[in-house]
């Protein structure tokens, strides 16, 4: 492993499609959430209908993430 990782190979190695989605969902769902807990630690900063649709975002995102997964083997 140590030999792989001082030695990478010349050509880099094409991701399947599934786990770039799974990448993509997971970096969305993670700056959802961190804009969530921003908007909880600072009061007034968002009016309730943005939490509420960043809450139902990251609902809809993590059963997104759920799907994706599910399809992995």
């Amino acid at each position: 492993m140590l030999h792989d990782l001082r030695n990478p190979p010349a050509e880099s190695v094409a991701l399947p499609p599934l786990l770039k989605q799974l990448l993509a969902t997971q970096t969305v769902l993670n700056v959802v959430s961190i804009t969530f807990g921003v908007t909880m630690l600072v009061p007034g900063l968002a009016p309730g209908t943005v939490i509420a649709g960043i809450v139902v975002l990251n609902g809809l995102l993590l059963f997104a993430l759920a799907s994706i997964l599910l399809k992995i083997r």
